[in-house]
């Protein structure tokens, strides 16, 4: 199994002006205010997002990945990241050597279990595949909603969004190449700890 991302987060969890309040940054007087450190500012915020999606193996911002399989298994299919919004779809090789794309009411997604898991529909199966690598293809929407997402219902926890907020503060103040302190490293453990997905070996 692999998973791409297909389209990368539009807005982070973190905004600029939260970023700027935590680290005490006072922007100009220009409209809209800014200030040199902006550019670091946002590129931080996001590698934040990324370190902790990579500890929890959650989305903390809304994405579209894609798992990749070289066939179908035998019942249900695990899907990495959550929270899990839909399914946008599901596509194969079959057995002729065609691309299809799996009609919607032919499986169902069940993303009130972490990990989320999608299953052919009840007294069915997968279809055969041509049996070449990288034959089956699930693309979904995953990811927490921040304030500027619309909808927000499936708002970030706050444990997340704390973890994120001590490694910026952590990289705005030692922004040479250093490792992460073992004081932090147990700090960002804590936050996250309860938030990691356990994924079924594939």
């Amino acid at each position: 199994m692999t998973i791409k991302i297909i389209t990368p987060p539009s807005t982070e969890p973190i905004t600029l002006t939260e970023a700027r309040l935590h680290l005490r940054i006072i922007p100009n007087e220009d409209s809209p205010p800014s200030h040199p450190d902006d550019p670091w500012i946002l590129e931080t915020i996001s590698a934040a997002r990324e370190w902790c999606e990579n500890y929890t193996r959650r989305a903390l911002a809304p994405q579209t990945v894609e798992v990749i399989l070289d066939e179908f298994p035998d019942n249900e299919i695990q899907l990495p990241m959550s929270p899990i919004a839909s399914i946008t779809s599901i596509k194969y090789i079959d057995s002729d050597g065609n691309e299809q794309t799996l009609a919607s009411g032919l499986y169902v997604l069940d993303n009130d279990q972490e990990p989320g898991w999608v299953l052919p529909l009840i007294n069915t199966t997968w279809p055969a595949t041509y049996g070449v690598v990288n034959s089956v293809r699930v693309r979904y929407e995953v990811g927490y909603t921040s304030a500027q997402d619309s909808p927000n219902n499936r708002p970030l926890p706050r444990l997340l969004k704390s973890a994120m907020l001590l490694l910026l503060t952590h990289w705005d103040e030692n922004r040479g190449a250093v490792d992460l302190p073992v004081t932090l490293e147990l700090a960002l453990q804590s936050l996250l700890f309860h938030y990691q997905l356990r994924l079924a070996l594939a």
